[in-house]
Formats: C-alpha cells, structure tokens, sequence
C-alpha cells in the first residue's frame, strides 16, 4: 500500500482513498495512529454514503477510540453500513 499515493488521492477528493486513508490512521497501517485524523475522514466518508467509513466509525464510537463511547451513535453507524451493504 503506497501511503503517500492515497494522501495524493485523498486530498484530491477520492472517497475511497480518504476511507482507506482513515481506516490506516485509525489502526497505525502505514502511518502512526491518529483516532483525529481517522475521526475526521471516516465521518466525512460515512456521511457521504461508504460503508466501510460507516463500519468504521461505528467501531471508532463502540470502542472509545478518540471519541467518547456512544454505543447508539455506534449502532447508528453500524446499522447505516448494513444497509449499504
């Protein structure tokens, strides 16, 4: 995975590499972990329709990770991302 690639493509605009992107900062893939920045791009992402933003930021919400834990925000998302598929 080319991190810098998806920094280009994520700053460009593309919705996939910014969840990508996110989902790196949120485990420490490739680049440190940083729950502000996965925080930032996976709602934008989420709010935009992706379910794996969605599924993540789910997680994000259920597992206190740099959010306060909010198991109905958690179940919000969760239940957002099994209806996208």
């Amino acid at each position: 995975m080319d991190i810098e690639e998806l920094k280009r493509g994520a700053a460009a605009g593309s919705k996939v590499d910014q969840t990508v992107l996110g989902i790196c900062s949120l485990d420490g893939l490739g680049v440190g972990i940083d729950y502000s920045k996965a925080f930032e791009l996976l709602s934008q992402t989420a709010r935009q329709g992706l379910p794996r933003a969605q599924l993540n930021l789910a997680r994000m919400y259920a597992e206190d990770l740099g959010v306060h834990r909010d198991l109905s925000e958690a179940v919000r998302w969760y239940e957002a991302a099994a209806r996208r598929g």
